[in-house]
């Protein structure tokens, strides 16, 4: 069971994913389960959840970041990578599509409230 897990991480990081297009090499009856993973692993970076995680993580990186300079980065990184998740065929399934669709929508009227915000400010 290992080795399997071992084939499939092998098989799904967005850096190499976004170099290289989707990972066109065949795994066998394993090709289906690496592509759920990659769903997976997508579908929990967007949405409101994945606004959080990014959130999280810029605090993590710089804890005494001003919330406006945080906000600001969760931004950046949302529409330099978040969105293209989904637009840009990263999610491999129709499940997968479908259960990233409302949360792609999540993500969409983030960052549209957010500019409304930025323009108010």
């Amino acid at each position: 069971m290992a080795d399997v897990v071992l084939r499939i991480a092998d098989n799904v990081p967005y850096s190499r994913e976004t170099k290289e297009g989707h990972p066109s090499k065949a795994l066998g009856d394993l090709t289906l389960l690496r592509d759920i993973v990659l769903d997976a692993d997508k579908i929990q970076a967007i949405g409101y959840e994945g606004i959080e995680r990014c959130r999280a993580y810029a605090k993590h990186l710089e804890p005494f970041m001003e919330p406006g300079d945080i906000e600001e980065c969760v931004v950046e990184h949302a529409e330099a990578k978040l969105v293209r998740l989904y637009t840009g065929g990263f999610i491999c399934t129709a499940p997968g599509r479908a259960i990233a669709e409302p949360l792609h929508l999540e993500l969409v009227d983030y960052l549209e409230d957010a500019k409304a915000k930025n323009k108010t400010d």
